[in-house]
């Protein structure tokens, strides 16, 4: 993002700043609570309107959408989009982020409500594997007491129990 850098803002420039107050745009932060590991702490950037962004990329109806190979960055953005929506219902706001290490690891989204966090990963499949759940049970088990599961969000119809920590929901049953 081009714009004015403004000193002691975090990497943020005044143009992202505008953008982000405007609800055009939001930063998602990094959780980092581990030292031990290794982390990606920049944050990441998420279109505050996905209907908006699809049509400024050129993604003009549904069918085009299907053809995009990145389907799952949007489906992923539509998913922060309805949990930063829920989030501003709550007196006390939870505290939303995605976690990535330097080895490639990643976690979508990680929902933090007191000492409590949720894993999340979004899956713009019909079918999901116990592969899929990877990063959300290595995720479950370097914060076990916070973490007691993940959830795997796709496009299908069932519920599955995928691993011991993780489950997979269709998005339709949770958003």
């Amino acid at each position: 993002m081009y714009g004015i850098h403004r000193p002691g803002s975090q990497n943020k420039t005044l143009g992202s700043e505008i953008l982000e107050a405007s609800f055009l745009l939001t930063l998602l932060p990094a959780f980092a609570e581990s030292r031990a590991k290794r982390l990606i702490k920049a944050p990441k950037l998420y279109a505050g309107d996905t209907g908006l962004a699809l049509h400024l990329c050129g993604i003009l109806e549904a069918e085009a959408l299907g053809r995009e190979p990145n389907v799952g960055v949007w489906l992923e953005n539509l998913v922060l989009n309805d949990l930063l929506a829920w989030r501003e219902t709550e007196i006390i706001k939870p505290g939303l982020f995605f976690r990535r290490t330097v080895t490639g690891e990643e976690v979508d989204l990680v929902l933090e409500r007191g000492k409590r966090v949720l894993p999340i990963e979004v899956k713009a499949a019909r079918n999901v594997r116990v592969s899929d759940a990877r990063a959300l049970d290595a995720f479950c088990a370097e914060f076990p007491r916070r973490a007691a599961c993940g959830l795997l969000l796709y496009d299908g119809r069932d519920i599955l129990r995928l691993t011991k920590t993780t489950v997979a929901a269709p998005l339709g049953s949770v958003l």
